[in-house]
């Protein structure tokens, strides 16, 4: 259990280094509330799960922020989503839309 509170702690920490200029002006009894917070379901999930359960309450904290950026896109290369073709700004070998040079689509 120890191992995994200083896996957690070490974890916690990196992150407060890393990502602090995000929000700068957060309280720092929030920073230590997410501390302990954090260090107590450690403990809880060794002491009922082990160390599945450690793996599994490190994989909730890990994957969100892998899954999006703090504006809340996704941390893919596409961000736009799918695209109609009526919208397309992309060029393309056949030319411009026909809507767009006000040709007549039926």
């Amino acid at each position: 259990m120890l191992i995994s509170l200083v896996l957690m702690a070490i974890f916690l920490a990196a992150g407060n280094l890393a990502f602090w200029h995000f929000d700068p002006e957060q309280p720092l009894w929030r920073r230590l509330l997410k501390v302990v917070v954090s260090l107590s379901i450690t403990a809880l999930a060794w002491r009922y799960f082990g160390r599945l359960g450690v793996l599994i309450w490190f994989a909730i904290i890990v994957v969100p922020p892998c899954t999006s950026t703090p504006s809340g896109f996704p941390c893919t290369a596409s961000t736009a989503g799918p695209v109609s073709p009526a919208r397309n700004t992309m060029p393309s070998a056949a030319g411009p839309h026909p809507a767009r040079v006000g040709i007549a689509v039926e």
